[in-house]
């Protein structure tokens, strides 16, 4: 198998390119039939391996070598056809040299850089241990050297910075600090945008070469343009891209941008958070006697409001902090609050540059994604668990409802009347206890009172907090089939009354029961799990209008949950004593169909 790929892939290499060996043997050609693997083979394998790998920073020395050993080993146990026959003998070192005639393979590592190496292969016929060449034996001696690559890296390249800007009364020079640089090798930089126009080209720090240094044109295009470049390395196969923006000023306009956050309308903000805004060439306008002023106003409102910790400026740049000394304009409770920092002149020639901010509506839970705050949901026969963060204190709901009259479960609080109390509480947790038929009473309407505790900078503020919130209740999704064990039926004296079951599927129908009876008034308990899930639509019907079928159906919320909730139902004894039958049909609103059906037999004795 070898022979064959060799004979046909590397001879001819050998033969063109053999002054790049070191022969010790005749200048005769070897390339004849062979039973096995001969030295001069053995070289084109090594040969034909390592050139394809000379490049390639994912390799290692000992991964490399024991590699080729494997490729090696193969070609020296296989004949041409691929039959294990003729196994030629392969050693790796003088020590291993045994009593039979074979081929010495060495290897010499000389380190060259940090991601280059230098790989002699040495590959020669030796005697058996203990033997001597025959006069007229020839013993050929091949060598080889590879510079090869190694110390691939899995990290990308890391800058100081993803975007950099100048103007046109700057340095046109951009210096980018690649911070992990001693990882890569020769790393490369391309001009996505191709714009020659203003990009002139780049060079390395003669002093420090983690400094890349752009060199650009001066911008005198009256627009801003933006430079896109993406950095590379031999020994890195993800990319790094990174942005110049060369800004053209207008002189009569302030030009700043937000640098703490993606500099868009739709970045959202924390109340009392710190927010940072570089003036660029802010030279321009604190001259002349003229300074920068920084004032904050409210969405739609012209009044501007004074910021509870002045701005700290640090050359071009100022922070501030998201709060106002007026509480009135601090719309913690509030959704998405609009508000906007303006930076002005006090030379009236300079128009103003307004930046704008979404506000967060303070949320003491950890809530995320499908609940968003204020607004909560609670879903029947699933318990919703949120964390109460640790910067919030006094955690209360307050209804306008009692609770006893809403239909939602707390499993943690101190319920009293209209309010539930977590004060002592980690967390709040809470379940549905049923959905309303009538989608207006799946709405419960409370506010969430608590105190929030932050800083800013050094100073600590407490800041009592009453929230607008709701309840939504979602329907169960489906409900179970009636099983014998989810009915129980009782008479009014709470006797058990013994009824026949049985399985059915008609449509929607689940089961018939039949009840042999002179009784005209039961209780009825129902699985909770079917009786939860009915979604509030479990309703009778009974054909004949002189029965005068009754159902007491509550889906109140009881004070204490029990398996099952009672269902109170009542019809004419005459009318049973009469027709010996009434058949009721439970169903699920008109959408659903019958769920269940008892059928109540006229018996003079009840069994």
């Amino acid at each position: 198998m070898f022979k064959k790929l060799l004979l046909t892939s590397g001879l001819m290499g050998l033969l063109v390119s053999s002054s790049s060996f070191t022969y010790s043997c005749a200048n005769e050609s070897v390339f004849k039939a062979h039973p096995y693997v001969i030295s001069s083979e053995v070289m084109i394998i090594v040969d034909n391996y390592l050139s394809r790998y000379k490049n390639d920073y994912s390799n290692s020395y000992t991964k490399i070598i024991s590699n080729l050993k494997k490729v090696i080993d193969n070609a020296a146990t296989h004949n041409d056809i691929g039959s294990p026959t003729n196994i030629q003998t392969i050693y790796y070192s003088e020590e291993e040299i045994t009593n039979r005639d074979g081929i010495l393979v060495t290897f010499e590592k000389k380190e060259k850089t940090k991601f280059l190496f230098e790989l002699t292969v040495n590959v020669r016929d030796v005697k058996a241990k203990g033997t001597t060449p025959k006069e007229d034996e020839d013993l050929k001696s091949f060598s080889k050297t590879y510079t090869l690559a190694q110390g691939q890296s899995d990290e990308e390249i890391l800058l100081d910075k993803k975007t950099y800007t100048l103007n046109q009364d700057s340095d046109q020079t951009v210096e980018v600090k690649i911070l992990n640089r001693n990882q890569f090798e020769n790393i490369m930089i391309d001009d996505i945008n191709q714009l020659k126009d203003i990009y002139e080209g780049y060079s390395f720090d003669k002093n420090d070469n983690s400094k890349l240094l752009l060199k650009f044109k001066k911008n005198t295009y009256g627009i801003n343009i933006n430079i896109d470049f993406k950095l590379s390395a031999n020994n890195c196969p993800k990319t790094t891209e990174f942005r110049v923006e060369s800004i053209y000023f207008d002189k009569q306009q302030i030009h700043a941008k937000r640098i703490d956050k993606n500099n868009s309308y739709y970045s959202s903000y924390d109340w009392g958070s710190k927010t940072q805004i570089e003036v660029e060439n802010s030279q321009l306008y604190n001259t002349n006697g003229n300074k920068i002023n920084i004032q904050v106003k409210l969405d739609k409102d012209a009044n501007f409001y004074k910021l509870y910790k002045p701005v700290e400026w640090n050359g071009d740049v100022a922070s501030l902090y998201l709060w106002f000394q007026d509480d009135k304009a601090n719309k913690v409770s509030e959704k998405d609050t609009k508000l906007s920092i303006v930076i002005s002149s006090t030379d009236k020639n300079v128009k103003p540059k307004e930046i704008n901010y979404t506000m967060d509506i303070v949320n003491p839970l950890d809530t995320t994604g499908y609940f968003a705050f204020p607004k909560q949901y609670a879903n029947v026969f699933e318990e919703t668990m949120f964390s109460i963060k640790e910067n919030f204190t006094n955690l209360k709901y307050v209804f306008e409802k009692n609770v006893d009259d809403i239909n939602i479960i707390f499993y943690n609080g101190v319920q009293n009347e209209k309010t539930v109390d977590f004060t002592n509480e980690e967390y709040v947790n809470y379940e549905a206890w049923i959905s309303s038929n009538d989608d207006l009473e799946n709405v419960y309407y409370f506010k969430i009172n608590f105190d929030w505790n932050f800083y800013l900078g050094e100073t600590k503020i407490t800041k009592s907090i009453s929230t607008d919130s709701e309840f939504l209740i979602n329907d169960a999704e489906q409900i179970k089939d009636l099983e014998k064990d989810d009915i129980n039926i009782k008479t009014m004296n709470e006797d058990i009354v013994d009824f026949d079951y049985k399985r059915i599927t008609i449509g929607n129908r689940k089961a018939i029961i039949n009840v042999n009876t002179k009784e005209d008034q039961f209780l009825i308990d129902l699985n909770n799990d079917i009786f939860r899930a009915s979604n509030s639509k479990l309703k009778i019907e009974s054909k004949g209008s002189g029965a005068n079928v009754k159902c007491d159906i509550s889906y109140k919320k009881p004070k204490i949950i029990q398996k099952s909730s009672t269902i109170k139902l009542s019809y004419d004894k005459k009318y049973l004593e009469e027709f010996k039958s009434i058949k009721v049909d439970f169903y699920l609103g008109n959408d659903e169909g019958t769920y269940f059906t008892i059928i109540f037999n006229y018996q003079e004795k009840n069994i």
